[in-house]
């Protein structure tokens, strides 16, 4: 039987796993990191529009995701909300000497449904990054403050 704390690993399975089992995951997300590498994204709704805009944007890369201190900070039986730190590496498949790092914290409230945790909302908050946000938002303008 999963458990709520296996949700950010779901989450964190962007380079490992199908746009099914992606979309099964989450309803919005707030993508607060990007407006902080300076990129403007309205907050994700509906998983088929979460699931496209992710994938589309680490179609080129190689991404891998560590998840750590995940910590279940209220529970009802029906319901969760979770807090756990998340580091996200990518590199342009064709071009590892470039690469952005990042350290967030991700505050999700999750609904049980059968066995399964499914995410209602991700919230993404960046504490850190390093290297060229330009890796994962090509289309975008970046302008850091």
């Amino acid at each position: 039987m999963p458990c709520i704390a296996s949700a950010p690993d779901r989450i964190c399975a962007i380079g490992h796993c199908s746009s099914q089992r992606f979309r099964s995951t989450r309803c919005s997300i707030s993508p607060q990191p990007a407006r902080l590498l300076g990129v403007d994204i309205a907050p994700f709704e509906g998983r088929s529009a979460i699931a496209e805009s992710v994938f589309t944007a680490v179609d080129d890369l190689d991404t891998t995701h560590t998840v750590t201190n995940p910590r279940v900070t209220a529970f009802d039986g029906a319901h969760a909300g979770l807090y756990a730190l998340v580091e996200a590496q990518h590199l342009p498949r064709s071009d590892h000497a470039r690469h952005l790092l990042l350290k967030h914290i991700y505050t999700l409230r999750l609904s049980r449904h059968g066995v399964q945790w499914t995410i209602d909302h991700m919230r993404i908050d960046m504490v850190w990054f390093t290297g060229d946000p330009a890796v994962l938002f090509t289309g975008e303008r970046v302008e850091l403050a």
